[in-house]
């Protein structure tokens, strides 16, 4: 099982590494084409703590390691040789693209240079098998911007997946490989319309009471929970006393809960715990409410 704390502990694995230095920071696609040879931005005698990104890398963090000390170039950005490129593009995707896109690579690329990509970097710190940009959103529930928590994705499709951590005013902090960057970030940047908020964790609705303060004492609270995948819930209490509540299977889930004894005025605790099953991966997430009774 993951939890949203374990997405963002598994981000926060890949921007503070074991330091390296590269063995080789250069590598020859053509020795028929001198200027298809990649240099790197991570040059050999310097010491590094990032892992770089690479478009259509996989790298884990241990992966990434071993690779470097066998020699292999890191990927990041091309820095360009004296007298430059006769291309201006510099990042790894360039190499990958096909003409005229690109110099058209492929797969060569991330065989050749290490690092990973941010749908990889997003599939690794949910804990996944390699999904891409088109393909992540087939297993999240697509949410409003006010629903995002950390753990959540931001995926603007056929481009780029970066990782929510929180709101910062009209901003937001993300975990991210950034081709840009030629690294794994940790960055605050502005609100994008093009990226679509999905989260692959349970979602939870309050549907009853619809009002608080609530203002009678045999209130029935009614919660709908909702998954991309199959949705179970793991234990439910109320005023910290664990409760067995009447479940609805339908979609999206229904808990149905009526106190046995009637409420006095106060506050109260309704607390739930819920799983989502999907990609062969358990997504569990706790919501909690502080319900207020004014008799």
């Amino acid at each position: 099982m993951i939890t949203r704390n374990d997405v963002i502990a598994n981000a926060r694995r890949y921007l503070n590494v074991q330091s390296w230095s590269p063995q080789s920071d250069k590598h020859i696609f053509s020795t028929a084409n001198p200027d298809h040879t990649f240099h790197s931005i991570y040059r050999q005698g310097r010491q590094y703590d990032c892992i770089p990104y690479c478009y259509g890398g996989n790298d884990s963090v241990t992966r990434f390691l071993s690779r470097i000390q066998n020699s292999t170039c890191p990927g990041g950005r091309d820095r360009c040789p004296p007298g430059g490129h006769t291309f201006r593009q510099r990042g790894t995707k360039h190499w990958y693209d096909p003409p005229p896109r690109g110099l058209g690579y492929r797969s060569r690329v991330p065989r050749s240079l290490a690092g990973i990509d941010c749908s990889a970097f997003a599939s690794r710190c949910l804990g996944i098998a390699r999904r891409t940009t088109t393909t992540l959103p087939q297993i999240c529930l697509e949410i409003k911007p006010s629903e995002l928590k950390r753990g959540d994705l931001l995926n603007w499709r056929g481009s780029h997946v970066r990782i929510f951590e929180e709101w910062r005013g009209a901003r937001v902090r993300v975990y991210e490989a950034s081709g840009s960057r030629g690294r794994v970030v940790h960055r605050e940047v502005r609100w994008d319309s093009r990226y679509t908020p999905c989260s692959p964790f349970p979602q939870f609705r309050l549907v009853s009471p619809a009002v608080c303060p609530v203002t009678e004492p045999n209130p029935t609270f009614e919660v709908e929970v909702r998954g991309s995948g199959e949705v179970e819930v793991l234990s439910f209490s109320f005023d910290n006393a664990c409760i067995y509540p009447r479940i609805i299977r339908t979609c999206p889930l229904r808990i149905m809960y009526t106190p046995e004894r009637g409420l006095t005025s106060g506050d109260y605790l309704l607390q739930m715990k819920a799983v989502n099953r999907v990609a062969d991966q358990s997504f569990v997430d706790e919501v909690r409410w502080r319900i207020t009774v004014e008799l």
